[in-house]
């Protein structure tokens, strides 16, 4: 039998510990200059493990094992306070992702509208969906 230090004592050194993280976690972001190429360089390990996940169903296997309720509860206390902050410190990377689907949809030109509804749909919504697609595709979104 493997002796551990128990769940209480491994929680309250998880807990201290996280009190020095946010320090160490940024000097190593600091000291890091080439992550693109690793994470490029590992595109097939990334592949390989999400392939593994979707066989394994481990999304699904997750997913149970957390209730309703509980989810509401951490998204609400834990996420709830993070979010506002999280997108006004994310206004510049926002304004520059939305910049060129703006520009793509404002290169549409669209047919003049009618009094049909579903027809404006297909020949109005259509077409920026279209371009959007397209540019996505293309890698110029």
């Amino acid at each position: 039998m493997v002796a551990t230090k128990g769940i209480q004592r491994s929680v309250a050194n998880w807990k201290s510990g996280v009190a020095g993280a946010s320090g160490r976690y940024m000097e190593g972001i600091k000291a890091t200059n080439d992550w693109q190429q690793k994470a490029m360089a590992a595109e097939d390990s990334y592949a390989a493990g999400i392939q593994a996940a979707v066989a394994n169903k481990s999304r699904e296997k997750g997913i149970a094992k957390t209730s309703n309720s509980e989810w509401q509860n951490n998204a609400i206390t834990k996420g709830g306070a993070r979010w506002a902050p999280g997108v006004n410190a994310a206004e510049a990377d926002y304004s520059k992702g939305l910049a060129p689907v703006l520009a793509i949809i404002e290169g549409v030109t669209l047919p003049a509208r009618t009094n049909d509804a579903a027809a404006n749909v297909t020949a109005r919504v259509t077409p920026i969906a279209v371009a959007l697609q397209k540019a996505k595709r293309e890698g110029r979104l």
